[in-house]
């Protein structure tokens, strides 16, 4: 071979297989569990809701970079798994018109005006379930009994029952009149109201083994997400453990745990900063459970943690191999010095 035809480029030499397409597939893959459940509990509309989320992602990603004449990234499937998100995030009685609103503005103002893929500070299909929440939460809230969406039997979710009144006492006994549903059923949400993609905590559990067997997410992120609100609900309850499991299991919690926290862009990059931004979502997750009691009080306080990442990255960056002391600290002492 003549010496033309070799590519000479600087070391190192490194083959990835795993590409942003090939990772937001698994994703796609995990993400099939929670549909499949969707289905089963709140019927076929489930796939009405998630063809047109998808739909409107990728058209809006589509037509913003045809606009902007900027690269086409429709084929790594990120916003694909943008739309399965933001529809999972819905009850089944929400409007399409906020499908298509939340679609536009996770795309359009999240993710594309920030730089695309790998730029934007914010989880957008956080952002945009927490914007419908506050512009829109008498549409976004109307939660059904599963099975039961042809009369429409409106009900309670295991969360606001759990959270009604606590803010003036932090002890179970400000449920204990309450008809909570049974842990079993909180489990594997068979008479669970809420968004269709939550409401099934077995088959999340299953997409989270399945993300780690392909080694998408690293396991000890969502648990430390998880962790915060064992400790505090132990403690304010007094060691009641059904309390607990009942605040682990209600809620977009898991789902959050699985798919939310655990997304690339919007989270740290620092081993330290991950475990750090986990747990701060997590007792921030909390104080909204207990002194605001907001359905959407998961996604702000993911979104509140995300504005964080660029400082937790920052001060939490690994000490460099020979030094004593990590990047930062080296500069602050040059400074003050």
């Amino acid at each position: 071979m003549d010496q033309e035809q070799l590519l000479i480029t600087p070391a190192p030499h490194l083959r990835a297989a795993r590409t942003s397409a090939w990772i937001m597939q698994q994703v796609i893959f995990a993400l099939m569990l929670p549909v499949i459940g969707a289905i089963y509990f709140f019927g076929w509309h489930v796939l009405v809701m998630i063809a047109i989320s998808v739909t409107s992602c990728v058209l809006f990603e589509f037509i913003f970079q045809l606009l902007t004449k900027r690269k086409r990234t429709i084929n790594d499937y990120s916003a694909v798994v943008t739309g399965l998100l933001i529809a999972l995030s819905l009850p089944i009685t929400a409007p399409i018109w906020t499908i298509i609103l939340a679609s536009g503005f996770a795309i359009l103002v999240i993710k594309q005006l920030s730089g695309g893929i790998g730029c934007n500070r914010f989880n957008p299909a956080v952002a945009s379930r927490v914007m419908l929440m506050v512009f829109f939460g008498e549409h976004v809230s109307g939660w059904v009994e599963p099975h039961s969406v042809a009369e429409a039997v409106s009900t309670a979710t295991p969360l606001g029952i759990i959270t009604n009144d606590q803010a003036d006492a932090l002890t179970s006994a400000t449920y204990a009149e309450a008809e909570m549903p049974a842990l079993l059923d909180l489990f594997l949400g068979t008479t669970i109201g809420g968004n269709i993609g939550d409401t099934s905590k077995v088959l999340i559990l299953l997409a989270f083994i399945y993300l780690i067997a392909r080694k998408i997410i690293e396991p000890l992120i969502p648990l430390w997400f998880v962790l915060p609100v064992v400790v505090i609900t132990l403690i304010t309850s007094g060691f009641d453990f059904e309390f607990m499991l009942q605040h682990v299991l209600s809620g977009s919690l898991l789902f959050a745990a699985v798919f939310m926290i655990t997304d690339y862009s919007s989270s740290p990059i620092t081993p330290a900063g991950k475990i750090v931004f986990a747990v701060g979502a997590g007792i921030t997750t909390v104080l909204f459970r207990f002194f605001y009691t907001y359905a959407g009080g998961v996604g702000f306080a993911i979104l509140i943690m995300n504005a964080f990442v660029p400082l937790i990255d920052k001060y939490l960056a690994p000490r460099i191999y020979g030094h004593i002391k990590r990047p930062i600290a080296q500069r602050l002492t040059r400074k003050t010095g």
